[in-house]
Parts: structure tokens; sequence; C-alpha cells
């Protein structure tokens, strides 16, 4: 592990630090400090104040601060700088939709060659192969990419200006096993490059990078060991429930001749898939196998061609991989639970709010209620519209990555609820995932989706960690 060298002036210092917006405290009393070619791991609980903290240090200041804060040796005046490289943790939001890939990383090398005109550009081939993504994705727009590629996209335009400092967000949190190993490698050659500052839910990747590592709880910076974070690590998964007999139970979804051709690549051909009432369904694969593609076409988001059939009976809902996205920032928090409700014209009953909220581990009092998405994290939004799905009481409820955003401890809880919400309420589930925990929830069906197509399967815990 590299020591940092306290003798060097720190990248980041802090001392005795408060955020505030509308004077309800987001950070308080933060001492931390970043030094040169050292890697600081923040963990913690979603909802911490993780990401809100990194932001600060990115100069993304979303209210009033006190106490001291410098960047670079310089008092810190709200603006951003071009020596610190951000990965941020929203995913979709973060990119121009009505810009390629390849604009996208043009701009970054006209704005690196701006700030840097000596400095030498790697070829825009040799960007993609560091990142593992292929090169007809440069013509695609972000909704044609999975939450994985654009990960990895914004991972690329985070190091382009080759910044004195990066700050990850959650890096691995979208990935796929194999793909979370290739990063963890490109992160390690970073690592050497240059300080870092990154947040994540997966303590083996801490342990790997960190140089330090600190847990952030309720908006400060733990004085505790870290034996309860380390714990979070072993909680064991859900015991795998019973296979349920779907004989004689009504079909709800069913998909005949599904075809999708995009950009030269079959991603379906001739897929067939049916799902009964009360059926619990998973459909696993990697990054980019097109999973979010055919959980957005199954929900009727995206259109598919003539010749496929489609069959839905009841209210189907699809639980989105992007919560920030799916969240208006002008609404309020009620507002985005109840939207749907209102849409419909049903009436709201406010008890069944606070009690998904409360299930869910969410503050349910009108403070909270009250509050708009900015600031809250990526796993609280995830939670928010998990508890906004079940408020319209769903007969078909369609799942893309529901604990990506997660900590281990509520990725258990959040996997154990909808086990049992799905069991009480007899209510289809279909979940699109690349998480291998999720495999304890097999109770009727999965399938694989790879390059080659979609299959069905039945895995076991043991043959999943082998893909």
């Amino acid at each position: 592990m590299n020591m940092a060298n306290t003798t060097q002036t720190a990248l980041i210092q802090m001392q005795d630090l408060l955020l505030e917006i509308d004077e309800k405290p987001l950070l308080r009393q933060i001492d931390l400090s970043v030094f040169p070619n050292e890697t600081l791991v923040i963990v913690g609980p979603s909802g911490a104040g993780k990401t809100t903290l990194l932001e600060l240090m990115a100069g993304f200041c979303p209210g009033q601060w006190s106490g001291q804060f410098r960047r670079f040796g310089q008092v810190f005046t709200g603006v951003t700088d071009t020596r610190i490289g951000l990965l941020p943790q929203g995913l979709a939001d973060n990119l121009n939709p009505h810009m390629t890939i390849k604009q996208h990383f043009d701009e970054g090398l006209a704005l690196q060659q701006k700030h840097n005109p000596h400095q030498r550009q790697l070829p825009m081939q040799v960007l993609m192969q560091q990142a593992c993504l292929p090169e007809n994705l440069l013509m695609r727009y972000p909704r044609h990419l999975s939450g994985g590629e654009i990960q990895r996209v914004l991972l690329v335009l985070a190091t382009l200006s080759k910044p004195e400092l990066l700050l990850l967000d959650e890096p691995t949190a979208a990935l796929d096993k194999s793909m979370r190993e290739h990063i963890t490698q490109q992160l390690r050659k970073e690592k050497t490059k240059r300080a870092m500052v990154l947040v994540t839910h997966d303590l083996n990747l801490a342990h790997q990078l960190g140089d330090r590592i600190i847990e952030m709880r309720q908006g400060q910076i733990s004085t505790n060991n870290l034996a309860s974070v380390l714990t979070m690590q072993s909680i064991s998964p859900p015991t795998k429930p019973k296979a349920t007999k779907n004989h004689n139970k009504p079909s709800v979804l069913s998909v005949q001749n599904l075809f999708l051709n995009h950009q030269g690549r079959i991603i379906f051909r001739n897929f067939n898939m049916q799902l009964t009432q009360g059926s619990l369904t998973l459909v696993y694969g990697a990054s980019g196998a097109g999973k979010t593609t055919l959980a957005r076409m199954l929900a009727g988001w995206d259109p598919h061609t003539s010749a496929t059939n489609i069959n839905i009976t009841g209210r189907c809902v699809l639980l989105s991989q992007h919560p920030k996205t799916a969240c208006a920032s002008h609404f309020t928090l009620l507002e985005i639970l109840t939207e749907p409700l209102r849409l419909s014209s049903t009436p709201v009953d406010m008890t069944k709010v606070r009690q998904w909220l409360c299930q869910l581990h969410l503050p349910n009092n009108d403070a909270f209620l009250q509050r708009k998405p900015t600031g809250l994290s990526g796993g609280e939004l995830q939670r928010l519209l998990l508890a906004r799905a079940m408020l319209t009481e769903p007969d078909i409820l369609i799942a893309d990555e529901p604990t990506s955003a997660l900590d281990p401890a509520l990725r258990s809880h959040i996997i154990h609820l909808l086990m049992e919400i799905q069991r009480n309420r007899c209510f289809t589930l279909l979940i699109f995932t690349h998480d291998q925990d999720l495999d304890h929830m097999t109770g009727s069906s999965a399938y694989m989706m790879t390059p080659e197509g979609i299959t069905p399967k039945h895995l076991s815990q043991s043959h999943y960690r082998q893909i």
C-alpha cells in the first residue's frame, strides 16, 4: 500500500466541515485529508452521505458549507477544477442523450487539448480497449447502452484529462463479475498514476485498492473501527424458496417470436417466454447483453417488430435501473411516490405510503416527503422507486437491477422483502440482474443472456459463479 506523505500539500483538506441544505445538515464535522499518490476508500450504508461528500470534493456544492475546505492548497470557491476527474454514481443522466458516445469522447479530448495542449492524447481505439468497450459502440446514443457500458464510458471520460485526483463513486456497481475484475485491474493501474478517492459498497474492492478506509454514517465520518462494516460482506443470502408448481395457473405475460436487430447485432431471435401468475423468474446476463432492452420492451416502454407478439394481463410496472432519470427533479418525494396513482385517478392512502417507506428503511415523516430527490443517494432513490411500484399493487413487476445501488446489508434485506411480498401478494416477479446472490431467489425459472442469444436455464449458485 502507498502511505500518505503528510509533508506534501494535501489535494483535499477539510476541517470541521458542515454542509446544509435548507438548514438541514447533510455533512457534519468532516475532518479529512487526501494526499498525492494515495487511495482513500469511503464505505458505509446507503444514504450515509458518501456521494454528497465526493461531489463536494469535485466542486458541486448543493447547499451552504462552513468550516475549512481547501483543494490543492486553495480555499474552495465553489467551482470545478480540471485537475479533478469524477466518475459519478448516476449513470444515464450524466451523458447527453442527443450525443453519440464518439461525440462525448471528442468533446472530452477537445477540452483536454485546450487545458493541456502539450499533453499526449491516446488514440480512441486504445481508450475503448482499456475500458473493454466495442468500437461499434461509438456511434450509439446513451439510451442504447447498458448500465455497465455507460459506467465504463464515464470512467473513460473521467480519466481523459489525466487528472491529479480521480473521484470514483461506485465504479463497479453496474458490472458483472468478469467486467468487475477487468475494471479493478484498470483501477490498479490508475492508482500508480494519481490519487484516488473511491466510494464503494464492495469491501473486497476497498481492500484491494485502498491505502486508507474510512466509514461514513449519517453524514459523519465514523470514529468506530470498521468491524461493523466488515460484517456486511458476510451476511448470509436468503434461503432458496421451495419451487412452486405453476400447473393450471393463468399466463400473465407471454412472448412469441421476439426479434431484435440493433445496429447489425442480433440481440434476440425467435425468443419465446411465458410467465404465469405468481411466478418468480430471473434473467441473468453480462453487461451489455441486452437485459435492459428486453425489460423495457416487455413492459411496453420500447417498441418491438410487428412479427413479435407480447401479451400482458393486468398491471405491469417496470422498476428502472437508473433511479435518478426516473425521478422528476422538480417533484417532491411525495409527488414522485404518488404520481402513478394520481395519473390513474386512484385515491392516495397515506398510511400505505408511510408503511412502504418504513419497510424499505426510508424515513416516512412529512419533512422527508416534502424533500426533492436532489441529495438522496442512489440506494435511497432505488428504494423510493420500489415503494412507488408497490403502491400501484402491480400484477407483474419487472425489476431491472433492483439491488445494484445498495450496500450488502440492505441488499439482503430488500431481497428478503421482495420474496416475502411476492409470495404474500402472489404477483409475477421478473428480475433482470447480474447479481450472483440473487440465484437463491430462483423459485421457478431462470434465463441466461449471452451474445449468442437467450436460453432457458435453471441455474445453481455454483453454476452461475463459473459464468
